[in-house]
């Protein structure tokens, strides 16, 4: 019976220990704003009447960690890929013209789209050049954007997804007279497809690193 007895004294000491870690948990940040709760007076703790401004404030923090970004860039090109129809010396107009049904070659303008899926901007520049056996011919090709452009980072859109951000560079393809620029070119022995130059589009970080 005796051992009874002690098991149960064991039992509610056991119960009254977990019950002020419970309390405790619970109260970490109280504080005594009116009166003197749990002090040693008893009922002289309370206060009649709360003062004036009575009250308590506590910062609400957050701990931040780091932010990794990430780059992902297209470039979408148009075809630029030019067909030129046969040609025929035309002894009345003394000048080459299209043969019969041939479709007349017109100056071109090609777009180049530049999307950034990246939370960071990136900086794109164009560039063209010029293959000898054009120019030679009067072929010009130039970009109407050809600095340096900022394309914008994503913007984070709370609770859903950010829109890519694009930005466009547009190539002109010109010459002042066609048949006689492709004839100029024929007449130096070429045929089929040749390259008459070259676009490029370079990208980097917007802020130099």
């Amino acid at each position: 019976m005796k051992s009874i007895k002690h098991s149960r004294a064991a039992v509610v000491v056991i119960m009254l220990v977990f019950a002020v870690c419970i309390s405790a948990a619970f109260s970490v940040n109280a504080q005594n704003v009116v009166g003197t709760h749990g002090g040693a007076s008893g009922i002289n703790n309370g206060v009649e009447t709360i003062p004036a401004e009575a009250g308590a404030s506590s910062p609400v923090n957050i701990t931040l960690g780091e932010v990794s970004h990430r780059y992902a860039v297209d470039i979408t090109f148009s075809s630029m890929d030019i067909a030129a129809s046969a040609l025929v010396w035309d002894v009345n107009q003394l000048k080459y013209v299209s043969a019969s049904g041939g479709e007349q070659v017109t100056n071109k303008t090609y777009d180049i789209t530049v999307t950034n899926y990246s939370d960071l901007a990136v900086k794109m520049t164009g560039s063209t050049t010029v293959e000898t056996v054009a120019s030679g011919a009067g072929i010009s090709i130039d970009m109407d954007e050809s600095n340096a452009t900022v394309i914008d980072a994503v913007t984070p859109v709370p609770g859903g997804a950010g829109v890519a951000v694009q930005a466009t560079l547009r190539v002109n393809v010109t010459s002042s007279d066609w048949n006689t620029s492709i004839a100029t070119i024929m007449n130096e022995g070429n045929s089929g497809t040749i390259k008459i130059g070259t676009v490029t589009v370079s990208l980097a970080a917007a802020d130099g690193t």
